[in-house]
Parts: C-alpha cells; structure tokens; sequence
C-alpha cells in the first residue's frame, strides 16, 4: 500500500475516496519551495489561512456560496473527497508584455464537499489562490459568494476608494464606476463602514511580514469582485476579530437605461438581489493572493496571466504589439503647420504622415471621427475610409474609438464595416460597470474582432484578470487614474505613478499614455486642460515605457513638440512594448522601481523611477552577457529638479563587471539601452532650458 502511494504521489495526483474524510476536517497545502502554506478548515464554514516562513499572513477567512433556490454552500457540511495534484509546465504566451515563455508551477489541493461545492486551491512560491466550482444541472442563480480576508496585527491597506458621487448624479448606483481612482493609504482598521474598493488591494502588515495583493483572475459570465469592510454587528463588537475585507458584487441587472450626455452609456436603473445566473457545471474566479517578501516580487509576478485561462488553439500571428499617436489629450492642438487643426482630414493624414515615419506601427482615431452613439456616422470633414487606406499603404494599422453604447447596439454591423474599411483594432470605452452583464460584453468584443483579426484596446473598463491570456487580440485596458487626469486635476503625482507597478500593474498590461514632452516639477505645475503637462521630469515619462507593461501603447505628447525633437522622439518610438523576458531589480511601493528588460533581438533595457523624492541607485551590469555592449543612456539633466524637460543623452561602451549611478531628480527617471557594440559617437546631448 505504501508503495502504491508513493507512485500516485509521483503521478501528479492523489485520489482519496470519501468514506474516509467524513466530518470537520483541516488540511495543508504548501508551495513548492515549501515557504507558501494554506491551511484549510473545513467544519461549520470552509475557512482558508496562509503562512510564509512560518509568519502569518492572512488569517483563518471563510468562503462560500449562496443560492436563490436556499441553498448554502460550504455551510455546515463534510468533505466527500479530495484530490491532490502538482504541475510544472511552460506556458508559451501568444503575445504577453513581461515575458516569452512562462513557468506554470504549483501544487494543487482539490476538496470535494458533500453539498455539491468544491474548492481547488493552488500553492505557488509568489502566490496562493482558489476557486469555487460547482456541477448542478441547468442553470443556477447564485445570490452572494462569501469572500472573507482577515490579517494579523495592524494591517496598512492601500485601497482604490470608489467615489459614489458621480453615479449619484446620474442617477445610478456606486458599481458604475470608470475604475479610476488613486490609492488611500491608511491602517485597514480605519476603512469607513460605507467605503467600497475595487481590486487589486495591497496589504502591508508591516515589520517582516510580506506584503499580501488580492486580486482575481479568469473572470467570466460573472460579476467583478469588489471589497469593503466587515459589517459591524453586536456579536462582532462582543467579541475580538481580525481586520479585514468583505468582497461584494453587483446585483444582476434587471433593467437599463441611458445615463450621461455628452459620453452616454448604458446604467443599471433597477438590480436584482443575486449577482449571477449563470450554467450549474462550471469554474468561478480564481481569488488571488500574491505574497512578497520583497516589494519587487509584487511588480515580478505573471499569476494573474498564469490563472487567466487557456489561450485557444489558433493562428495568433497576426496579433502585433506597437505604438501610435494620442490626440485626444491635446484636444487634436498643433502648430508649426499649414492648416488649421482639428476633426479634420488634414490633422489626421499629419498623424499618418508622423507615425509611419517614427515606425509606430499603428494610426488612432480617438473620440470624433464619428458620432459618439452610432458608429456608422462620420464626421463630415474626416475622410475615415481614404485616411485608413492612406494608412495601411504606409504600412500602419487603424485602431478606432468606440463608445461602449453604440458598439453594444451595432456590435455586427460596425465590426462588418470596420474590417471592410481595413481596420486592424478598436479601443471601446465608457463601459465603467463589472457587473454579469458587462463582463460578458467584453468577451463579445473580443470575439467579435478576433474573427477579423483586430487587436482591443478597453478604456472605461475594470482591471485585467487574464483575458489576454484567453484573447491574445485583447492587448491592454486602462482602469486606472492615467494621464489623462493632469487635463483636470492634480492628483496624478510621481508618488502615485510609483504605486501602480506595484498593484494595478500585477493585474495586467495598463493603457496609461505616457511620454509627455511638456514637464514640470510641483512647484510649477498647472492644470491645463488643452495643453496638459505631466508632474515630474521627461525621463520620468519616457521610462513608463520599460515599467509599465502595455503591447499597445501610446505616445501622448503633442505630435508637433514630438517633431522638434526628432531624435528624442525615435528613442521613444523605438523603445519595445514586448520583451523575451523582465524582472524587478528594486523598488519600493510609492517610492522607486528599477526594470530590467531583455527584448527578442538580444538588447537589454533598464527603465527607473522615482517618486517625488530625488534619488541615487548603483546598477550593476552583471544581467549583461561576456563582452563589451554600447550602452545608450537617458536620464534628467542637470537642471531637471526645477525645469522637468531638462535630460541628456550619454553614449559609451561598458562590460557586464560595470557598475552605473542612476541619478534622479524628484519625478525623475532614466533609462539606459544595452546592445553589442557597434561604432559609437561619443557625444552627449539633450535639452537644455
């Protein structure tokens, strides 16, 4: 019998039949460098717990599932069966930013209960997670799913608060949302009885306990998960309980209707008391929790791609990274040219006319070149289908805008007329909802232009949980406080864009539309609306590019200052959007981040950043091969603490045994390119004020 066990053991799984695990139970599930345990309760309610190295790290927090037809799953009930089981496999990625080929490591704990519910959990050495599922027959309305999270000691949480009082004045609930909100950083203890957030939320325990990011992955046909703070009740005051979270979804919509004027979009006018209706026989979302000892770890991390489903058996070649232009944020504003600018065809063919010379790969047409609710009208003086062909005969692709509402109510007809129009991508907006229904409406989309192979692009939309795992043409969404929000505010500081590496970025690729040329440090900084600056220095905003992850991305700066920095600008438009592999070498959550990226073609790039703190790094070359390399280095000019355009350019050749200072400014950042050496210049340039 011994010997029988350990072959099954060797096999990958373990079956253990039922009779043998009646009534409450606890089992264990360690990682397999053996750091990560969840330990699993099962009794009154099916409760999970995680250790790392022996520290706690969240404490015993329940999970469960409510039915309408009464049911309660994981309530009082016994195990029937469990399974265990290993896996330790590649997964070759169809296109994914951070790396070519990724490890699929994990051991895995599957617990069969008498009630029909299973939880599989699954250990990693950077991360834990589970997932419900279930196999009724026919379909099944699920009324709440339990999301517990409890923490030892005093937890710091940073916490992306929604603000209610815009869906107020439409007339709508606090789930329409753009997911756009900065972080509140504050002791978990202290999050308001009314406050929601959505995920991912960072946790730091503080001292040496690792810092926990909860997040979810493969969501589909189902709503979103969001947290708040445990409802306080007369038993809980009684008695002592851990900090902690309570997850919370949206009601199932039951009736639409148009909220908003100048971007309408399809509100939730009335919700039902369950939040799904969905197949009996099926996965649900995984529960992420990603543990880093080291602040670099969160920004390391693929689990979230790893668990984001299975990537369809198909010819995904025709999916490609690339850049394009932004006009949208400088209200379509240029100068130094022989036409008046605007929705016009003259300033879209100067886009062409910019993007193929810079090799951006693709053209964009923001909001304007049609009715913002039916696709099918154009704007009068855009010749859309003449500037497409001009386009694809320079050999750029078109992305164009389109409102969530019009795409909802022309989804056939205007995909059918984008592809005959030659369109290579859609960036759909304003959907600002994570409910079952919207959720499912971004697999549509994705469907959608697959089957004409155009790429999607999600704006108004809530964090990636692995789509593009699942669809690869889905390359990056925004969901986050992006650059756009210097037009009217002043809350997108260098400490705030040092925050997202570390916890939207564990998500998935971020549209943030980076690579502004107007700069300026606090002190100078203005809100102004058509011509919007970014905080901080220019190379704060050319190494968005390395450390953020988008295989589409866009150069938001004004087209006509990118043409009278020619040189700059091709630095810039050359910097890859995909890479063989990345790692983290430091950073520090709102403080700094130091990326190192190797792309296919053998160059090595390093991309820093600080917050609003000047700051000096050492880097030493030894990712670099044997040999001598032709390092081309961006970083802040002398004068960039008080002038943020200031930067130079240094070229020399250096040796993996080197050591380089980056030297930031407050907001600063640099970026340095490695590649075999080739006859250099010597020279130094860059602007000077």
């Amino acid at each position: 019998m011994r010997l029988r066990l350990i072959c099954l053991l060797l096999s990958g799984a373990l079956t253990v039949a039922p009779a043998a695990w009646a009534g409450p139970r606890s089992f264990e599930l360690k990682s397999p460098d053996g750091k990560n345990s969840v330990a699993v309760e099962v009794g009154p309610r099916v409760s999970w717990s995680v250790t790392h190295a022996g520290n706690t790290v969240l404490a015993p927090s329940i999970l469960g599932m409510s039915l309408l037809d009464g049911k309660r799953l994981g309530t009082a009930t016994s195990v029937k069966a469990i399974k265990r089981s290993t896996a330790n496999r590649v997964v070759a990625a169809a296109l994914y930013a951070k790396r070519s080929t990724i490890r699929d490591h994990y051991n895995q704990l599957q617990i069969t209960l008498e009630d029909g519910l299973q939880v599989i959990f699954r250990a990693y050495d950077d991360a834990v997670a589970y997932r419900l599922a279930t196999s009724f027959p026919g379909q099944i309305t699920i009324v709440n799913e339990d999301v517990e999270l409890r923490f030892p000691g005093a937890p710091t949480a940073y916490l992306p608060i929604a603000d209610c009082a815009p869906a107020k004045k439409k007339g709508v609930d606090c789930f329409h949302n753009g997911f756009e909100e900065t972080y509140t950083v504050a002791p978990l203890s202290a999050l308001s009885q009314t406050a929601m957030a959505f995920v991912p939320v960072l946790i730091d325990g503080g001292g040496q306990t690792p810092k926990l990011l909860f997040t979810e992955a493969d969501l589909d046909d189902y709503p979103g998960l969001w947290v708040r703070a445990p409802r306080i009740t007369k038993q809980a005051t009684e008695q002592a309980t851990a900090p902690g979270l309570t997850g919370v979804f949206a009601g199932y919509p039951l009736e639409e209707k148009v909220v908003g004027t100048k971007w309408p979009q399809m509100g939730v006018a009335r919700r039902a008391e369950y939040i799904a209706v969905t197949k009996g026989a099926r996965l649900f979302p995984w529960r992420v929790a990603v543990i880093a000892a080291h602040d670099k770890d969160l920004a390391d991390t693929d689990i979230v791609y790893r668990l984001g489903g299975e990537t369809p058996r198909a010819d995904w070649s025709w999916v490609k990274p690339g850049k394009s232009q932004s006009e949208w944020l400088w209200d379509n504003i240029l100068y130094d040219v022989p036409f008046a600018a605007g929705y016009n065809t003259e300033t879209y063919r100067h886009y062409i006319n910019f993007n193929a010379r810079f090799g951006l790969g693709y053209m964009f047409f923001d909001a304007g070149w049609s009715e913002v609710t039916d696709l099918l009208k154009l704007t009068s003086a855009i010749d859309v289908p003449g500037l497409i062909d001009e386009a694809r005969a320079k050999g750029l692709g078109t992305v164009l805008w389109a409102s969530s509402l019009a795409l909802n109510r022309q989804m056939v007809p205007a995909f059918e007329t984008f592809s005959k129009w030659g369109v290579k991508g859609v960036m759909v907006d304003f959907m600002d909802r994570d409910d079952q229904v919207t959720v499912n409406f971004y697999r549509r989309v994705a469907q959608e232009a697959a089957k004409r192979k155009m790429i999607v692009n999600f704006h108004g939309a809530f964090k990636p949980t692995g789509f593009e795992r699942r669809f690869p043409n889905a390359l990056t969404r925004e969901s986050l406080v992006a650059f756009e929000y210097n037009k009217w505010t002043e809350k997108v500081t260098p400490d705030y864009e040092l925050m997202l590496p570390f916890i939207r970025g564990v998500a998935g690729p971020m549209d943030y539309e980076p690579g502004q040329m107007r700069n300026a440090q606090k002190g100078a900084f203005r809100v102004i609306e058509s011509q919007p600056h970014s905080q901080g220095t220019r190379m704060h905003q050319a190494a968005m590019y390395l450390v953020y992850e988008s295989p589409y991305a866009k150069m938001g700066g004004n087209v006509s200052d990118y043409l009278r920095e020619p040189e700059f600008t091709k630095f810039l438009a050359e910097l890859p959007t995909v890479y063989k592999e990345s790692k983290t070498l430091d950073g520090k959550v709102g403080e700094f981040v130091v990326t190192l990226r190797e792309a296919k073609n053998g160059t090595f790039y390093a991309g820093a950043m600080t917050g609003s703190s000047a700051r000096k790094i050492e880097l030493p070359l030894n990712f670099l091969p044997p040999g001598v390399f032709n390092a081309e280095i961006h970083e802040d000019g002398a004068n960039a603490a008080r002038y943020g355009a200031d930067w130079r350019r240094i070229e020399r050749t250096v040796r993996s045994s080197d050591c380089l200072v980056i030297d930031m400014a407050p907001g600063g950042g640099w970026v340095g390119s490695f590649r075999p050496k080739l006859p250099i210049s010597g020279k130094a340039t860059g602007r000077q004020p």
